[in-house]
């Protein structure tokens, strides 16, 4: 910023400088022409109207529309700074529930405008709270902050991954189905199966999660698509316990 206003006053100043020069030449041709037709009179109005462009260039193009134009895109960019900010999870970087459920429906609309097929991944970690309680929280946020990281690189290309909230993501996969996201699915868990290493502890990423897809045929009911995912999230966590459905009542 302060680079810009030394640039900005060096030019100011050398504007007005030639603005006073033509100015003078003009009054100078004036004083020297003896026709209204001669050619020191014609020299003297192409001084007059030079100056009096520069006097414009110099008063009010560089020292008030300028300035303005900088202060109005450092405010837009502030904005954008700020906005950008409501939008991410501080812990992970990733985007946070309140950038996932606007992405979700605009994601959602797309699909039912182009009626292409969309799939939402609702995903928990397994175990957090006894890590939480062995290790402390520390641990626990080391083990959010690797998930995050695992799942941004390795989820299809295109899809949206966010953090909503404790140990829960949720995945966005547009022109996606189930049965493709399957497959990436089962990559990242077998990559999450790799033991990590904290503080001499070694664990691995286990998760749960469910999916819900959306064909973009039918009117798109964006509660029924999330219900659906958390619903056979929490089936596939209850399986790997060896728990039934109808024993834990969803």
């Amino acid at each position: 910023m302060a680079k810009q206003v030394h640039i900005h006053n060096l030019k100011s100043d050398s504007e007005k400088s030639i603005t006073v020069h033509f100015t003078i030449l003009s009054e100078m041709a004036f004083l020297t022409y003896v026709s209204n037709f001669g050619y020191i009179n014609m020299i003297g109005h192409y001084f007059k109207i030079l100056s009096f462009y520069m006097m414009y260039k110099a008063i009010i193009e560089t020292s008030i529309i300028k300035p303005y134009l900088i202060i109005f895109k450092e405010l837009k960019d502030k904005e954008a700074e700020l906005t950008r900010l409501t939008m991410t999870d501080a812990l992970t970087g990733l985007f946070n529930r309140r950038a996932a459920f606007e992405f979700l429906e605009q994601a959602v609309k797309s699909a039912f405008k182009s009626k292409s097929p969309l799939v939402v991944c609702f995903l928990d970690l397994d175990e957090l709270k006894s890590i939480n309680d062995q290790l402390g929280h520390a641990a626990g946020d080391y083990m959010i902050q690797k998930l995050a990281a695992l799942l941004s690189d390795k989820a299809k290309p295109g899809s949206r991954v966010c953090r909503v909230g404790g140990d829960e993501f949720m995945i966005i996969f547009q022109d996606s189905t189930t049965a493709e996201v399957e497959r990436n699915m089962a990559d990242i868990t077998g990559q999450a199966q790799i033991p990590r290493l904290y503080e001499n502890n070694r664990f691995n990423m286990n998760f749960s999660y469910g999916l819900s897809e959306y064909d973009g045929h039918t009117p798109p009911l964006i509660d029924i698509l999330i219900q659906e995912a958390d619903q056979n999230m929490y089936r596939h966590k209850m399986k790997k316990k060896g728990r039934t459905p109808r024993e834990t009542g969803i």
